[in-house]
């Protein structure tokens, strides 16, 4: 997991209740992300 995460987290948090929605959502897009990531360089690995 990129180091990252954690400040921006800490930063969040101050905010209240609403920051663990944010929280929640965005690790749900970032792990969408990967997802279609790693998607593209399997299809990349086997197109010369």
């Amino acid at each position: 997991m990129p180091e990252g995460k954690f400040p921006m987290m800490e930063e969040q948090i101050d905010f209240g209740g609403s920051s663990w929605r944010w929280w929640c959502t965005w690790s749900v897009k970032q792990r969408r992300l990967w997802k279609l990531v790693r998607r593209q360089q399997r299809h990349k690995g086997k197109k010369p």
